[in-house]
């Protein structure tokens, strides 16, 4: 039987450099896609020039501290998008990479596979975002591996490795502690000598060291030294009490969710894969008997399917399933091969998909890849305004720091009382309070704007789901929101403050 030929490293970057480019295209003609992106930038840029005040926000002081090193050389912010985009597209190869390792897939199948998953509507929208996801799934794509090896080669350096990289990882997302409780699955159900209570303790020392690290970091640069562990609390302090958007506590039951999402934003063969998956290869996952090495479906059932039932409970967004949206995308491939026993036709339905997909990116990113915040800069320049409040929103941010004017973002009308008492004189209205469900500007909904503008980059459907996470919306609360929002004409306003 002839050697099934694999894909060549050029083959990969070539892939790679095309993915880039359809996950970035009309990049230059946007700003941050959302509130957390821009908001980082801001901490990026303050690090930068010395001021560490936030370096623990969101428990992600590795994140802000990589981007930081670049603040001498990127002026312009698109380059950090672009840069964290690299991360996100890293993750796509590394992944396919595995998958076709482990399944003998031709260099064709291959290179149909990076496509596949490199035009999925999550991981496009994962590389026009700047925030910690894409540096996060990258750990992910070299974790899996390593993680697998250590049960297939019994390697207990493959082990600790995987241990040193989730260390690393939780110091850029408390996500990575939703891999927790699948690793004690899988750990219960193929235990074996790797896993011993010395082992167990080299691992909590190992997981510690990043907050002993940072404990020093803290206090060189003059912070308390607690102030990464309290980030972690903070953050599930806040699961505890009402978001400004409303969202209260861990859960979310709207458990058809994911199901519509991936209807509307991902290849119909996403959802078909993920049924088939199980029943197909029924026997490689579920005869394993229990004292046998695990084997690749399994793994990957194990891994994906905890995950997806987790987080089908828990607060929703299209980044909820992140780190598992490249699986998911290699289930369905691996799934249509069995199913339709050809590679002509699995071929045929793989090209269909992708484009399908890419009018799917078209419709739902593309359409609304433009910006009207450099129009309200060039407006507040004119009118020698030098500071304003706005609404929630940043995205104006990255244009106003570059014309020096100076942007106060409020959450409450409330606060523009303490601020017209500190010299600003006008506030623009952006409509990202309505994304994010913050409803506490009835009387400036009421005032004539001055001047006004209408705002594409606030009117994607993904950009309300995402801020599911935040508003606890169901999946037809948030568009029905979108579509409400998208039947005014302008989302930008600039109002003088009463």
């Amino acid at each position: 039987m002839p050697k099934i030929k694999s894909l060549p490293d050029i083959g990969y970057l070539i892939v790679g450099i095309v993915i880039f480019f359809i996950q970035t295209y009309l990049i230059w003609q946007t700003g941050f896609f959302d509130y957390d992106s821009a908001h980082n930038w801001q901490i990026v840029q303050e690090i930068g020039r010395g001021n560490f005040e936030n370096l623990f926000q969101h428990a992600s002081p590795s994140f802000f501290l990589f981007y930081a090193v670049f603040t001498p050389f990127f002026k312009d912010f698109h380059l950090y998008i672009l840069l964290n985009s690299l991360f996100n597209i890293l993750s796509i190869l590394l992944l396919t990479r595995f998958i076709a390792q482990q399944f003998s897939l031709s260099a064709f199948l291959t290179f149909l596979l990076l496509l596949f998953t490199g035009f999925s509507g999550y991981l496009t929208a994962n590389s026009r975002y700047f925030t910690i996801e894409a540096p996060s799934l990258f750990l992910f794509a070299l974790l899996l591996p390593l993680y697998y090896k250590r049960f297939t080669e019994q390697s207990s350096q493959a082990f600790f490795q995987v241990i040193i990289l989730l260390a690393l990882g939780l110091t850029i997302n408390y996500k990575f502690l939703l891999l927790f409780p699948i690793v004690f699955v899988i750990e219960l159900l193929h235990a074996d000598k790797i896993v011993n209570s010395r082992s167990i303790f080299y691992c909590f020392i190992i997981l510690l060291v990043p907050f002993v690290f940072y404990g020093f970091i803290a206090i060189l640069v003059e912070l308390p030294f607690y102030r990464f562990p309290a980030a972690y609390a903070n953050l599930f302090y806040n699961f505890k009490v009402p978001t400004p958007g409303s969202r209260l506590g861990f859960f979310n039951f709207d458990v058809f969710y994911y199901l519509r999402y991936f209807l509307r934003f991902e290849s119909p063969l996403l959802l078909v894969g993920l049924v088939l998956f199980p029943f197909l290869f029924r026997q490689q996952i579920f005869g394993l008997k229990q004292n046998k090495s695990i084997n690749i479906y399994r793994y990957l059932f194990l891994i994906i399917y905890l995950y997806v039932a987790g987080m089908h409970v828990l607060q929703k967004a299209p980044r909820g399933l992140f780190l598992v949206y490249s699986l998911m995308y290699a289930c369905a491939l691996i799934s249509s091969l069995r199913l339709l026993q050809s590679q002509k036709i699995t071929f045929s339905l793989l090209l269909f998909s992708i484009v399908y997909q890419g009018f799917v990116l078209q419709r739902e990113f593309y359409t609304y890849a433009h910006t009207n915040y450099p129009h309200v800069i060039a407006y507040l320049q004119k009118q020698k305004i030098n500071k304003i409040a706005t609404t929630t929103g940043l995205g104006i941010a990255p244009y106003a720091q570059e014309a020096g004017i100076t942007i106060t973002p409020v959450f409450d009308e409330a606060q523009l009382i303490n601020l017209k008492n500190r010299g600003y004189l006008y506030v623009l209205l952006d409509d990202y309070y309505l994304a994010a469900n913050i409803r506490k500007f009835k009387n400036l909904e009421d005032i004539p704007p001055l001047v006004s503008w209408p705002e594409p980059s606030l009117l994607p459907p993904f950009l309300y789901l995402d801020q599911s996470e935040f508003t606890s919306f169901t999946y037809q609360q948030a568009l029905e929101l979108q579509q409400k929002v998208a039947q005014d004409s302008v989302q930008l306003r600039l109002l003088r403050i009463p």
